[in-house]
């Protein structure tokens, strides 16, 4: 299976996106995993991003951000460390990510998390061949 060669993590607490950089290390052997703390800042080229809804404002504007960019974006991963998750997880379907997790289950679980970010990547690569 082809795995994505660079992930951005962008969230809005630094520690939190380096932890889940190191974690996905792991996941992505040879891989260029960075982060950043806004999405208002060009965004490096990269295969997959990992995304925060609540970036230092409310999750709609991160959405609004996300569907005005969407044409110029590689595939999203959205995810949110709030308690109202549920609903944002169906917000940022509906704006263009291609998945959702939580953060608590991104730490505890890895795994699924690079999961759904290679699982992103794969939709993508098909969807434009």
């Amino acid at each position: 299976m082809t795995l994505p060669q660079s992930v951005l993590i962008v969230d809005d607490e630094p520690n939190w996106a380096e932890m889940m950089c190191r974690l996905l290390i792991n996941h992505f052997p040879g891989a260029r995993i960075i982060s950043q703390n806004t999405f208002a800042e060009p965004l490096p080229p990269v295969d997959v991003v990992g995304l925060d809804l609540y970036l230092k404002c409310d999750w709609m504007d991160t959405l609004q951000s996300l569907m005005a960019r969407k044409r110029n974006l590689p595939p999203v991963v959205c995810f949110s460390g709030k308690a109202d998750s549920l609903e944002a997880m169906v917000a940022s379907m509906q704006h263009g990510a291609q998945d959702f997790i939580s953060k608590e289950r991104a730490v505890r679980d890895p795994v699924l998390f690079a999961e759904k970010l290679t699982l992103a990547f794969l939709r993508d690569r098909a969807a434009h061949s």
